[in-house]
Formats: C-alpha cells, sequence, structure tokens
C-alpha cells in the first residue's frame, strides 16, 4: 500500500487544489505525494509542497485519513490529509517539472460536492475541517524492551 501525505492549505474560506486536465474533464487533488526512504510524513509533505507549488508551510494536525482502494491504473493508496499553514508570502505556482497538473485553485468547500476530486473525500473534508483534529505523533520515544 501507497501512503500519500497531503497538505490542507484553507484561507478565506478556500481550500487550494492542483487541477489536472484530462479530455473527460479537470480532477482536482489536495497537494502531497510519496514519502522518501527515512522521511518523516510531515518532512515528505513539506518538500512536496515546495517541489509543486513552490511555497513553504508548516504541517499541523492530522485531518482525515482515506483508504483508497485500487482502479485501473491507480495503486491502494493510504491518503492522510494534514491541515497545513503557509508561511511565508510565497504565492503558489505550479512547477511542472514536479507534478502533472495543469494548474491550481482555491475551492469554496460547498463547491467541493460538483467537482470531481481524487480521492473522492469532499464532503469528509469539509467535515474535518470543522472539527478539531486528530492527534499525529511523528516519532514515538523509543523504548528498550526486555
Amino acid at each position: 500500500m501507497k501512503i500519500r501525505p497531503a497538505g490542507v492549505i484553507e484561507e478565506q474560506g478556500k481550500v487550494l487544489f492542483l487541477r489536472y486536465a484530462y479530455p473527460q474533464g479537470d480532477v482536482y487533488g489536495i497537494p502531497g505525494g510519496g514519502v522518501e526512504e527515512g522521511e518523516s510524513l510531515r518532512h515528505a509533505l513539506v518538500r512536496e509542497m515546495e517541489e509543486e507549488l513552490g511555497i513553504a508551510v508548516l504541517v499541523e494536525d492530522l485531518l482525515l485519513s482515506a483508504e483508497a482502494r485500487p482502479v485501473g491504473p491507480l495503486e491502494h493508496t493510504l491518503h492522510l490529509f494534514f491541515r497545513c499553514r503557509r508561511l511565508g508570502e510565497g504565492t503558489p505556482t505550479v512547477r511542472r517539472e514536479h507534478t502533472s497538473a495543469a494548474g491550481h485553485e482555491w475551492l469554496r468547500l460547498e463547491d467541493l460536492p460538483e467537482k470531481t476530486l481524487y480521492p473522492n473525500v469532499g464532503t469528509l473534508l469539509a467535515r474535518a475541517l470543522l472539527r478539531p483534529g486528530v492527534l499525529y505523533v511523528e516519532e514515538l520515544p523509543s523504548r528498550e524492551w526486555r
């Protein structure tokens, strides 16, 4: 199973999405990506946001975990959605050398049900943003076992 952390940035009632253009229509996804060997989920997400959008973020609470079963070429994936805060004045700019996204858009939560999202978490994401986050511990203290 692939693990994919994703960064949910909400500003002024809108959430940042990457937009992918397909002949059948646009598909929207929360920015994020794969975890490299030796990386924590937080470090992977900070790296992905910088690579894909050129922005620095602070990774906060885990909002939602969602398992997507394999469909066609898409592999079985555990999506972990973290609340993120943009640091500094950087404006998101899609970096085509790091993503196949055609662009980015800020979408209102109430508009998510009418959009095609991957994974399809629009309603769940809206609910998760309205409640306190789930605690995510990056590294548990190690302990000697006898």
